[in-house]
């Protein structure tokens, strides 16, 4: 997972927070396991680095993983807030 994939699934929740698209949310939440697989890959790298180093590598690819974790969670609230205000969802 790239800083940049993380960042434009936050923008995305945004732009279809405000533009009430369903489907945009829905491709974020699917997007997220694209995500997960990106995060597992980099973290088995991290194992073949020094310590030090791993340990700082660890944090920053955690907390980028994070955001489009946060990112998936926000566009599943979008999607129960629309499906709500199309009265489609109790």
């Amino acid at each position: 997972m790239r800083l940049d994939d993380s960042i434009e699934m936050l923008d995305l929740c945004m732009t279809s927070f405000f533009s009430n698209d369903l489907m945009r949310a829905n491709r974020i939440v699917d997007s997220v396991y694209k995500c997960d697989d990106t995060f597992q890959k980099i973290q088995n790298e991290i194992l073949s680095i020094p310590t030090e180093t791993a340990i700082v590598l660890h944090t920053i690819s955690d907390s980028i993983h994070r955001i489009g974790e946060y990112s998936a969670d926000i566009a599943e609230e979008i999607i129960n807030f629309c499906l709500k205000k199309r009265s489609i969802f109790p």
